[in-house]
């Protein structure tokens, strides 16, 4: 909280100043409308002659990425009813201490809905995420579920594929070594959702991750965002190919 002393003249300036740089976040899909109203408030104050006290929320951003489990609960809350989901989100499972280990590790929290974690769950984000525009969406596309993450899970924050340069093979012994297990399509959408509301970016623009919890017709899938949001999902890379931009995802839980 703080409070502001000075001229009228000069704090109005001050907080129009501030009310046109948060009108531009809103535009860069940084700040909420919600957000606004302390200022507001505080503009009409001033012209009211009332002292000032402005109190900023803090935004999904910090909020995601705090070693708060409370907090981190909170952000993803929020995340939920942005994306126009109504739901009590659970606890986090995990305390202070091993949230900070995992952020050393270059891992973060998501959560992963158990309604969006299955095969029934693709359509839905499809729907709720059109930009994808994907046909690993479709309710017929034959994209197989093999093993369904859901809840709170720790990935990797990295907006390029980690693990790169791997065989099918290599990347499920890199992930038993790091007691994680490879990502379905559902929780890659989630996490590629994620990426675009806290670092501004989709993932894997310009890499390819391997997605070993989601197949078609036995082919494990690999898949990667453009810029705008368009959902690139392919089962044609073979499980002996190893290239500089094709990685894979995991989760750790």
């Amino acid at each position: 909280m703080t409070r502001v002393s000075s001229t009228r003249t000069t704090l109005l300036e001050w907080l129009l100043l501030g009310f046109a740089d948060i009108v531009k976040l809103i535009r860069d899909d940084k700040r909420t409308a919600e957000q606004l109203q302390p200022l507001k408030d505080a503009i009409q104050a001033v012209i009211d002659g009332r002292s000032v006290q402005v109190v900023f929320t803090e935004t999904i951003k910090d909020l995601c990425l705090s070693s708060d489990p409370a907090k981190i609960r909170q952000g993803w809350q929020q995340l939920y009813q942005q994306w126009q989901l109504s739901l009590e989100i659970p606890e986090v499972p995990y305390g202070t201490k091993r949230i900070q280990v995992e952020k050393k590790r270059g891992r973060i929290l998501i959560f992963v809905w158990e309604t969006l974690a299955d095969k029934a769950g693709l359509p839905t984000l499809g729907r709720l995420f059109p930009k994808m525009n994907s046909w690993a969406t479709k309710a017929d596309s034959g994209i197989t579920v093999d093993s369904v993450l859901s809840g709170w899970m720790f990935v990797k924050s990295s907006l390029d594929a980690p693990d790169r340069n791997t065989t099918e093979a290599g990347l499920r012994d890199a992930f038993t070594k790091q007691n994680a297990t490879g990502l379905t399509l559902n929780a890659y959408i989630i996490f590629g959702q994620f990426c675009r509301e806290v670092f501004g970016s989709y993932p894997d623009i310009k890499t390819w991750s391997r997605l070993l919890g989601s197949s078609y017709g036995g082919d494990l899938v690999s898949a990667r965002f453009n810029s705008d949001g368009f959902l690139r999902v392919d089962p044609r890379l073979s499980p002996e190919d190893a290239y500089d931009r094709v990685g894979g995802r995991s989760a750790a839980v």
